[in-house]
């Protein structure tokens, strides 16, 4: 008897902060317009300046960084035109700055141009992934995906569909 109440005693004693933080739990949105960073991504700071089916991406490195490969490519319908992978395994010190232009062939309507970023920063792997928006989005694009529903701080989430 005493163990069914050992047991019961730690399930209380674990369930109890956990539904209490669950209750208390805030969504992690920043509505500051400022550019975040999460922990493990790597530190780096991207602008795109696009043109007329070009661009420039420029890189500025908040940390050391060594074995750096920059990938490039497209999604929903864009197609890369120059190299894939304009820089392969490089080394960079802290506040280097490093450009390069991007020339693509953009979707029907709006389409994105990815950034990927990975490389060795103050000795861990660490990696970054931007996409940037280009051209004007269809009306089958402009239709709202997901279920609208509020949380329980009534801040607005979207269930998305599972694909």
């Amino acid at each position: 008897m005493y163990h069914r109440i050992a047991v019961a005693l730690v399930v209380i004693l674990i369930a109890v902060p956990v539904v209490a933080g669950c209750s208390t739990a805030k969504p992690m949105v920043n509505t500051s317009g400022e550019q975040t960073r999460k922990a493990l991504s790597a530190p780096v700071n991207v602008n795109f300046q696009p043109g007329v089916n070009s661009g420039y991406v420029y890189v500025t490195f908040d940390a050391a960084a060594t074995d750096v490969n920059i990938n490039v490519y497209g999604v929903d319908g864009l197609r890369v035109t120059s190299v894939p992978q304009p820089i392969t395994l490089a080394t960079f010190a802290k506040s280097d700055t490093t450009a390069f232009e991007v020339t693509y062939t953009p979707g029907m309507n709006l389409s994105h141009l990815v950034v990927a970023i990975s490389g060795n920063f103050n000795g861990a792997l660490r990696s970054s992934t931007l996409s940037y928006a280009i051209g004007k989005p269809s009306r089958e694009q402009l239709k709202p995906v997901g279920t609208p529903m509020t949380d329980s701080d009534g801040k607005r989430i979207k269930l998305m569909p599972g694909e």
